[in-house]
């Protein structure tokens, strides 16, 4: 054994101690250190949002599901789904088909009004429409709060009154604006209570809304919050990822008729922010009619398998309006554009898609298509979690039978 002077022994005995306090207390605040980090980036979340509460269902889960007019600040994350959430709906309409929309109201109020809508918190009101002005004015109960309005109230671009700034556009329309129906779209949350009645006989209604767990905090936006994300919205396109984690590529194709052509194959895991289509004018008809699909990690049938215009938010025929694009929409966008003397239609389409191994995009024309410009944005995204999903919209393919007229 070698020989050791008491000073050095003494010395290496507390250097031992020492040690073995710091590895105590290393233990005891790594767990508070961990949750104060975990706090920071919540806080990051919140101010992103501008000053929204961001919610989540599971706390500590990654990522949280954002309420509200948070989620229009991390559309990116909407793949992620929240195993078990619903959205609850509620209407006047008539089941039985008689077209006696408007008379499956809750119950009748004094006077004449009724109530359309009435749910106890906590909760999120996301969406609610109201035929024409039939009703107006309507009254909203939200947690105590009385707020009464009319149609003229909805779709202000600049609000003349407080009750017109708590819906500004486009998070509201009136009758003028979408063709006969007056519209909420701000995702209204209550603790309590939240109601929605008529002062007069009601017209068809109907709203989206969804129930939050007992005992949590609905989140609150407020008003500067609401006037930031509707500019925001009413711009059409969502925010995509910075220019350092996006990639984009473009091409072109000619599609014959009856024929599926694979233009697209990409590999992951990504997610694409954006895929856009330009073609002549004079094929735009053609073109929105023909069926996109998307097949993703591998799969033999398309997730995805539905007309470009449906994609694109048209349900009808396609057209050239003057002075405003044909849909303007948060994901999706229809517009003519120019390039040199031809005019195109350009198809604009930012839902987020996200895949884990690869992404197979196929398009089917019964016209030829003389030219197809395509591009993508494609963003770097981390592979799906249990909970997440691919984007999906499979519309079955039904043959139509013409019956001879006699």
């Amino acid at each position: 054994m070698r020989a050791q002077w008491p000073d050095a022994y003494w010395d290496q005995r507390a250097s031992r101690g020492r040690l073995l306090v710091h590895l105590v207390l290393l233990m005891v605040l790594l767990p508070l250190l961990v949750a104060l980090l975990g706090r920071s980036a919540l806080d990051g979340f919140d101010s992103l949002a501008s000053g929204c509460t961001a919610f989540s269902l599971s706390p500590g889960r990654t990522p949280p599901l954002y309420l509200g007019l948070v989620a229009y600040r991390f559309v990116d994350k909407l793949a992620y789904l929240e195993i078990g959430d619903r959205a609850l709906g509620l209407s006047t309409a008539d089941l039985f088909g008689n077209n006696a929309d408007s008379s499956h109201y809750l119950r009748a109020l004094p006077g004449g009004g009724r109530v359309l809508f009435d749910a106890l918190g906590p909760g999120l009101l996301t969406f609610a429409r109201m035929q024409e002005e039939i009703g107006a004015p309507w009254l909203l109960y939200r947690d105590g709060e009385l707020h009464k309005f009319s149609a003229s109230d909805l779709g202000q671009l600049r609000p003349t009154s407080q009750t017109a700034s708590l819906f500004p556009y486009p998070f509201s329309l009136n009758p003028g604006e979408d063709e006969g129906s007056s519209i909420i779209a701000l995702p209204l949350s209550f603790a309590q209570r939240l109601t929605l009645s008529t002062t007069h006989p009601n017209g068809n209604f109907y709203a989206l809304y969804r129930r939050l767990p007992w005992g949590t905090v609905p989140p609150q936006c407020p008003a500067s919050t609401i006037a930031q994300t509707a500019t925001l919205v009413s711009t059409h396109t969502p925010v995509l990822p910075a220019v350092a984690s996006r990639h984009r590529k473009s091409g072109q194709l000619t599609v014959s008729p009856g024929k599926r052509v694979t233009f697209l194959t990409l590999r992951g895991p990504a997610q694409v922010r954006e895929l856009t289509f330009r073609v002549p004018l004079s094929e735009a008809v053609a073109f929105g009619r023909s069926w996109l699909s998307i097949a993703w990690d591998g799969e033999r049938q398309p997730s995805v398998v539905a007309p470009v215009k449906f994609l694109a938010g048209d349900g009808a025929g396609l057209y050239q309006p003057v002075g405003r694009p044909l849909v303007a929409s948060w994901l999706a966008t229809i517009q003519s554009e120019s390039s040199g003397n031809q005019q195109l239609m350009a198809f604009h389409l930012y839902w987020p898609m996200p895949f884990s191994r690869s992404a197979r995009f196929m398009l089917q024309s019964s016209q030829r298509l003389t030219t197809v410009d395509w591009a993508w944005l494609l963003s770097l995204f981390p592979i799906l979690p249990a909970g997440g999903g691919p984007f999906m919209l499979p519309i079955p393919v039904c043959p139509i039978r013409h019956r001879a007229r006699p």
